[in-house]
């Protein structure tokens, strides 16, 4: 009798969760079914964001020109089934009332449809998604989202608004951060108001109030924390003009507060697990801004240099608005313009700005060099495995997890107690393949794809930089000493004998150890070449760069142009220096150096503390003379060329070019199918039946056979799971 109780006991759970889905299965199985379809069979399912302009003039109303405004997007009740907008114009002196929406767009091979002002348009999945979970029951809801309210194939109105977003941002009663469509664990659910209160590790947590739900937390935060849309570069500014922001996601929401201090929580749980430090900057991002915190424009690209974005512009774009200084009356958000008047907009502004004009020309040579490097770096993916046990000593340990890629073995170790095991093996069963997005190796700038032909564009830029020695001897071509080891040899004997009886000569024969090693590295090819290749005048030596000894033990390499007495002017954070030559007490630009670093690394040595380029007034020769440089476009170009070697988070050995967002193969695609087959058809109808008939069966008949038939049904059914995650 027990035996059957129990056995009629073991539905009621799956009956549980069904009723308490916070989703539309009938819905869903419309959006999937024609998103695969269409795979198959072909339809012009065109993103809205890439239709042809001739499409989308009944869909963006004109906003007055002479007068700062906005659309906002008026979405219907979800009663109404399919997704229908509208658009509304408002003055920003009207002063609408409205929630701005901040998501990443996601992969654009995918899109679902919508109604928008009673045209039938189509958006990429996250985006639909967003809007599916976020329309109210029955009442209309405003919301504001970039690919809605500005059309995207108009650049003179998106030259005109996207200075003005951070308006839009800080305007907002709130800003809704979509972290794609991560389903709320639904026992999780009833504790999300609680979340706020996590604090310290978890031996400081409140065990008894805590443990029943923390389980299903970890797996799910661990997922938010590693979206995607942390790594984008529009976010900063989204989250950083916010002043009420709440985070979303499928089935429930948190507040910013909240939401930081559970992962705050979960980073000291799992100190090794990468990804809350993301959180952390944004968070400091918005503190120091309340604070008073001034940030420019270069400040910001260089801070949030490791983000990524879909067009190299908004790499400098999607700050405008949100800087505090003058850049937005200089630099003009074109995107109809070649990048390299992006270049040098963003040169008139470091040059021109009336805002930290010292600070601008100690940052210059840094700061545009970078900007180059961002602009060309392309972006690409890394993709990773489901959680598996770990292998220790031969033998799986069950409380130690790690995510791999694909094509390494690199591993990402998450330590997991007792209490976590069931979830974490729970979550193994039902997570995909996850993808990161990271940064290829980038290919050695060219200065004719940066050389400018008209030099009147700016005017002679100032750079500020430190002298820190005078040339006393330059040796053999950089090709004499890598081809011969005599040449090698005798230049080691010759630093030897110039420091002789000095008390640096043991520290620099240990550089020129070091320099060897360097310069003889791959990674370094690109700066010496551009070394060597570094010209200002008509008659230049066709030679490769040179060795070179300098005062107070310095040694490097130097372009050919450069000759005994000259002097090595150094710059804010650049690996690159200029070699100067005072004539009649005006420093002129005469070549380019590279100066290797002291102590054990093998690098170019760069200078991180800006005080040390506040004015000073030694004696003319005395090393840490603060001077100023005045050059041409060009001349800047070749002294930084090649300098920018970042090793950001984001960099990793398997990263890959994103695939084209071409049409699924007929084997995805009908994958795909079953995937929809499965989550609808066969969860809402084919499950419940037989779990009926089974049930009934072992009650009135045989239970060892119904046991035996369920076993198979489980089993088939957990076959089918993994083919369509």
């Amino acid at each position: 009798m027990w035996t059957r109780v129990l056995l009629l006991l073991t539905f009621l759970p799956w009956i549980w969760l069904k009723w308490t889905a916070d989703y539309s299965k009938y819905d869903l199985l419309a959006a999937e079914s024609e998103k695969y379809l269409s795979a198959i069979f072909g339809d012009d399912h065109i993103p809205i964001e890439n239709a042809p302009a001739s499409w989308l003039s009944p869909l963006y109303p004109p906003l007055n020109p002479y007068v700062d405004g906005l659309r906002v997007l008026i979405v219907a009740p979800a009663s109404s089934g399919t997704i229908r907008c509208r658009t509304a114009v408002f003055t920003f002196s009207q002063q609408p009332r409205y929630r701005a929406l901040s998501y990443e767009w996601g992969p654009p091979g995918v899109t679902l449809p919508i109604l928008l002002n009673g045209v039938k348009v189509h958006l990429r999945e996250n985006l639909w998604y967003a809007l599916y979970h976020l329309r109210h029951s029955h009442d209309e809801v405003s919301l504001w989202t970039d690919v809605l309210c500005i059309n995207q194939q108009n650049d003179l109105e998106k030259a005109r608004l996207i200075p003005q977003m951070s308006m839009v941002y800080r305007r907002a009663e709130e800003v809704v951060v979509w972290l794609d469509n991560y389903s709320v664990p639904p026992y999780l659910q009833l504790y999300l108001p609680q979340m706020a209160k996590w604090q310290g590790t978890p031996k400081e947590i409140d065990w008894n109030y805590h443990t029943t739900w923390w389980d299903e937390a970890v797996p799910w935060l661990y997922r938010l924390i590693h979206a995607r849309y942390w790594q984008r570069t529009w976010i900063i500014q989204e989250i950083g003009e916010a002043v009420r922001l709440k985070v979303h996601f499928a089935g429930g929401s948190l507040s910013w507060d909240a939401f930081v201090s559970a992962v705050h929580t979960f980073g000291k749980v799992f100190p090794y697990v990468s990804g809350t430090d993301r959180v952390d900057t944004l968070n400091n991002l918005r503190n120091l801004k309340r604070d008073g915190e001034i940030y420019s424009l270069s400040d910001l690209v260089c801070e949030f240099r490791d983000t990524f974005c879909s067009m190299p512009q908004d790499k400098l774009f999607a700050f405008l608005g949100m800087a505090d200084d003058d850049s937005a009356l200089i630099i003009t958000a074109a995107y109809d313009q070649p990048l390299i008047d992006m270049y040098y907009q963003f040169l008139q502004y470091l040059s021109r700005s009336t805002l930290e004009t010292v600070i601008k020309e100690v940052q210059i040579v840094h700061r545009s060099a970078l900007l180059r490097y961002l602009r060309a770096r392309k972006q690409g993916a890394v993709s990773y495995s489901e959680l598996k046990p770990c292998s220790v000593d031969m033998k799986d340990d069950p409380y130690n997890y790690y995510y791999t890629t694909k094509d390494s073995n690199d591993k990402e170790f998450l330590q997991v107690g007792t209490d976590y095991r069931r979830k974490w093996k729970e979550w193994h069963t039902c997570t995909a393949w996850l993808q990161r997005s990271c940064w290829l190796p980038s290919a050695a700038e060219s200065l004719q794809e940066w050389r400018a032909a008209d030099l009147s564009l700016i005017s002679m830029i100032k750079a500020r930089g430190v002298l820190i020695t005078q040339m006393e001897h330059i040796g053999p071509t950089i090709t004499t000493f890598l081809k011969s080891g005599q040449a090698a040899k005798h230049w080691k004997l010759l630093v030897m004998k110039h420091f002789d009886q000095q008390p640096v000569q043991k520290s620099v024969i240990a550089l020129n150890e070091r320099m060897i090693d360097f310069i003889t590295q791959s990674s370094s090819a690109d700066a010496i070449s551009s070394i060597g290749a570094f010209c200002i005048s008509s008659k230049c030596p066709s030679e490769p760069a040179r060795l070179f000894i300098g005062s107070n033990g310095v040694l490097g390499l130097t372009s050919p142009t450069a000759q005994v007495g000259d002097y090595i002017v150094q710059f804010f954070n650049s690996t690159s220096s200029a070699v100067v030559r005072d004539s009649h007490r005006e420093w002129t630009i005469v070549g380019r150096a590279g100066v290797v670093k002291e102590g054990y690394s093998h690098d170019w040595d760069i200078i991180d503390d800006i005080s040390v380029f506040s004015e000073t007034t030694p004696e003319q020769d005395s090393k840490g003379q603060v001077v100023t440089l005045r050059m041409d476009i060009n001349t800047l170009t070749q002294l930084n060329l090649n300098s920018i070697q970042l090793r950001d988070g984001n960099h990793h050995p398997d990263c890959r070019p994103m695939a084209p967002p071409d049409t699924p193969g007929v084997l995805p695609s009908i994958l795909s199918l079953l995937r929809i087959w499965r989550r609808v058809v066969l969860d809402d109808y084919i499950i419940p039946f037989a779990f009926g008939v089974l049930t009934l069966s072992a009650y009135y008949f045989d239970l060892f056979a119904a046991y035996i038939t369920i076993m198979l049904g489980v089993g088939l059914y957990w076959i089918s799971l993994r083919l369509t995650l």
